[in-house]
């Protein structure tokens, strides 16, 4: 099964998970890393919880386990763990224009699809060049 077909399939778990009643948040992890300057956190998604009235049927269970990173990704935006994903996800429901000063660039930039999938990648463990394209669909119809 290619990439496509497997993230289509996930949308359609969303869709049916949303349809039974249930909602999807993500558990977060913190990380500390300890060197000579300090100590540096850096909080990630850790596991997808998935909460409704009734018990989560064993066919649909078994689609869950399958799709996870995808449901994992999904639930990341719908409900987001943390502040900067929080702000993240306003601006690209907006459209609004932010202006950006880095390294000498400067200018107007709006928050696109991509740019979400990216860095929820990278939230969850993924690679954001590498995995982000694949997450783009599941994540534009959790925003939808």
């Amino acid at each position: 099964m290619d990439t496509l077909d497997q993230t289509s399939e996930a949308v359609g778990v969303l869709r049916d998970l949303y349809s039974r009643g249930y909602r999807l948040t993500v558990r977060t992890r913190v990380e500390r890393r300890y060197h000579r300057g300090g100590a540096q956190a850096t909080t990630y998604a850790d596991k997808l919880q998935i909460r409704g009235d009734d018990p989560l049927p064993p066919d649909l269970h078994k689609e869950i386990a399958l799709h996870r990173d995808e449901l994992l990704a999904a639930a990341c935006v719908l409900s987001p763990p943390v502040a900067w994903m929080g702000v993240l996800v306003a601006r690209y429901r907006s459209g609004e224009t932010v202006e950006a000063r880095r390294d000498g660039w400067k200018g107007p930039y709006r928050v696109r699809l991509g740019m979400v999938a990216a860095n929820v990648a990278s939230f969850i463990g993924l690679e954001p060049t590498l995995d982000g394209p694949h997450l783009e669909e599941i994540i534009g119809e959790a925003l939808r």
